[in-house]
């Protein structure tokens, strides 16, 4: 057996030499070589020494915190699990490399280590028997020289150990798991490399890469430009392309943007009618959504399917200037023969030279918007135009799922850094109320937070909700700033509506300097927030001191103003530059049956509005009465808690099953444990009192086929009416706008006619 031994010239060789020394005794087949420190060990050294055939290697280093070094034996754990990932990636037992702490004092400790190492190879036996093709050897040792293989092994301390700039501490299991997925990957495109260098067949390649993946790999590369592909005999034969040695310099288009004509799509049509208007002499831009355009990404125009593409022509206008062209971008709007473009930042770094790098570290796969069934690096690299290293920006999923857009990994990531401060000035950069969201938001951020593929959901809406009261907490006061004095100061806009569409509304164009007033029908500020949301689920103080903040800017608000009745709309009109409505939805829907007009009958969002404003009088109407809401939606369910504090006995009807009620699950669970009763596939199909509400006829449901809205539609069982017994009704089945007061040529329908 040959064994190779790797040791530390002050402390691991020194136990060898006393060991010899004091006539211990350690197999004589260990060749030793001498290192500066164990951390000077490579991971490349090692794979090399068993290319060089030797059956297994020790490495030897000083005890940890004793090296004079102070952190060099602590890199050498991370080097040499990283050793052993790639051995075992090759087909080889990492039990052939060893790491021992040996001090130069420790003479018998290195000759028992030697001798039990040498019986742990012997019964593994020769390295040969073991790997009868060193293929993935070969593979696994330039896989150690690369970028990602080395930051793994030098972060390897850091980040189980310290934690990373978050003080976030991977446990053992999480990071075996993204060092074997990075470790893997690099081992499968260095392998497609190394094989296509030996002229092996995809074929071949596929006894060594599963199908499924290496099609994706293949794919990869040949949009890099590292292989190329011809089909002969009916087979797809890869190799490693042509490249030119010298360093592609990135290319961007220096063409200045004038009016002129606006191609969208580099397609073949689109590029021939470039090159056909810049020969006249005229000015034309092409606006390309994908971040390159070069033939790759020609042929996926459906232009290009028919129509033959002067590429070398238009790369020399391009060179020229005389076409320009908007690359990762999209068009927003067209109006009035202006077009309106939204372009996104692709380019790694305006300083980009195409060393590489960037793509060889980087760890990120995420969806490939040129081939959907794939995925592949956040940073990718193409010849085109421009020639160099892209980088997708694309918004996280959270944020993406947010209806404000807020920056959700920015300020969570403020909170794990202690900048509670800057935390809660990224959420107001999109919204101005975050004590109230971080209340009552239903944050459909969290059901798409990628952390509930490891364990659950990060609590979004609670952290916004901490920063919030932190602010108030620590200084009292929330300062939104004043109105700039600025040339917008000379706008008046009007706000119709206090609620959070209008609080945001006058907000934003407060913060830009124009004059805004809101006015506000009910005696109270907060729309919905104030009258439709009960104080147990936001507390009254909280919304007071978030719209009392937007006031002090310099907004205006006038309560008990209905417009239609105590001022016209086109009064509005009249002594305003623009008007905003943001009336809400507080007219209830009837529920269309016999006896809605009964004394008892409420409406849900008329009932909340009740409880909030005059809650001692609800109380005194209502308390110890059997109460039913008829609906499944959260101002039912909020409508049913109210009910049940001023100790009524409380049902919910609901005409679909559990599953389809829109209602939060959260709030329903709620609900339950208050003492809420439900009743699911059942309607009320008529209520029946002599003056008041007495009792309700029932009818049960059962489930059809889907209808408009995605849910199965209900259906009434024949003859299954019964009755439940009712002083209350409380109709929550949905809500409308309010909009007699608009004039008919801006309103269709119920709803605000909008021009796009």
């Amino acid at each position: 057996m040959k064994i190779l031994g790797l040791l530390c010239n002050w402390c691991s060789y020194a136990g060898a030499d006393l060991a010899g020394v004091s006539r211990f005794q350690y197999p004589p087949n260990i060749r030793i070589v001498r290192v500066m420190c164990s951390t000077r060990v490579e991971p490349s050294f090692i794979i090399k020494a068993f290319l060089k055939g030797v059956d297994g290697v020790l490495v030897g280093g000083c005890h940890l915190g004793d090296c004079h070094y102070v952190t060099g034996n602590y890199y050498t754990i991370g080097k040499i699990y990283v050793a052993k990932k790639l051995l075992k990636f090759a087909g080889i037992n990492p039990s052939r490399l060893r790491l021992e702490w040996i001090s130069a004092s420790e003479g018998e400790k290195f000759a028992r280590v030697a001798e039990e190492f040498k019986g742990e190879i012997e019964n593994l036996g020769p390295l040969k028997d073991e790997l009868k093709d060193d293929t993935l050897l070969k593979v696994a040792y330039n896989v150690s020289l690369k970028p990602r293989a080395r930051i793994i092994a030098s972060k390897h301390r850091m980040l189980t150990f310290f934690g990373n700039k978050y003080n976030e501490v991977y446990t053992s299991y999480e990071f075996d798991r993204i060092s074997d997925e990075i470790l893997k990957d690099e081992m499968n495109i260095e392998a497609i490399r190394f094989l296509l260098n030996e002229e092996k067949s995809f074929e071949e390649i596929s006894r060594i890469i599963d199908k499924k993946i290496l099609y994706f790999y293949l794919l990869d590369l040949i949009k890099k430009g590292e292989i190329s592909f011809r089909e002969e005999n009916g087979k797809y034969l890869f190799s490693i392309a042509n490249k030119k040695e010298e360093k592609s310099e990135p290319f961007i288009s220096n063409a200045k943007f004038k009016e002129g004509h606006v191609i969208f799509g580099a397609g073949a049509k689109g590029i021939n009618k470039a090159v056909e208007i810049a020969k006249r002499g005229e000015n034309v831009v092409i606006v390309e959504r994908f971040p390159s355009i070069n033939k790759y990404m020609i042929r996926k125009h459906a232009s290009s399917l028919e129509n033959g593409c002067k590429y070398e022509e238009f790369l020399n206008l391009v060179k020229e200037g005389k076409i320009a062209i908007l690359n990762n971008s999209i068009v927003k709007s067209i109006n009035d023969g202006t077009v309106r473009i939204i372009k996104y930042a692709s380019r790694v770094n305006e300083n980009c030279n195409n060393c590489n790098i960037c793509y060889e570290v980087c760890p990120l796969r995420t969806v490939d918007r040129e081939q959907t069934l794939f995925s592949r690096k956040a940073v990718y690299g193409r010849n085109g135009l421009p020639s160099t290293f892209f980088l997708e920006r694309e918004s996280p999923f959270c944020q993406t799922n947010c209806p404000a857009h807020v920056d959700v990994r920015g300020y969570v990531a403020r909170i794990a850094e202690g900048d509670f401060e800057g935390a809660v000035n990224l959420i107001r950069q999109r919204l101005p109320l975050p004590g109230v969201l971080g209340r009552v938001c239903p944050h459909p951020c969290e059901e798409i937070c990628r952390r509930n593929g490891v364990d659950e959901a990060i609590s979004i809406r609670l952290l916004k909700r901490f920063v919030a009261d932190w602010e108030w907490e620590s200084k009292g006061k929330i300062d939104l700033g004043k109105m700039p004095s600025n040339e917008n100061n000379r706008y008046r806009i009007a706000v119709i509506g206090s609620g959070p569409a209008g609080l945001t509304v006058a907000y934003e164009l407060a913060r830009k300097g124009y004059k805004v007033k809101i006015f506000e029908a009910l005696p109270v500020a907060g729309g919905m927030l104030a009258v439709g949301i009960p104080s147990y689920r936001l507390p009254k103080d909280v919304l007071k001191r978030e719209i009392n903040a937007i006031l002090e800017m310099g907004v205006e608000i006038q309560l008990n103003c209905r417009i239609g009745k105590d001022i016209s709309f086109d009064e509005l009109r009249k002594n305003y530059d623009a008007i905003f409505i943001g009336v809400g939805a507080h007219k209830s829907r009837k529920m269309g049956v016999e006896g809605e007009d009964l004394k008892g009958v409420i409406s849900g969002v008329d009932f909340l509005r009740e409880v909030n404003i005059y809650p001692e009088n609800v109380r005194a109407i209502i308390s110890g009465k059997k109460v039913v809401v008829v609906g499944g939606g959260d101002v039912a369910i909020d409508a049913a808690r109210c009910a049940i504090r001023f100790g009524c006995d409380v049902t919910i009807l609901y005409r679909r099953s559990r599953n389809e009620m829109p209602a939060r699950e959260e709030e329903i669970g709620y609900a339950e444990e208050e003492g809420v009763n439900f009743r699911y596939l059942v309607a009320p199909v008529k209520i029946f009192g002599k003056e008041s509400v007495e009792k309700i006829q029932c009818i049960e449901m059962e489930l059809g086929e889907a209808d408009e809205s995605g849910r199965r539609k209900p259906v009434p069982k024949k003859g299954s009416e019964f009755f439940i017994e009712a002083d209350i009704v409380i109709s929550a089945i949905g809500q409308q706008s309010e909009l007699e007061f608009l004039p008919d040529e801006i309103k269709k329908n119920g709803r605000i006619l909008v021009d796009e």
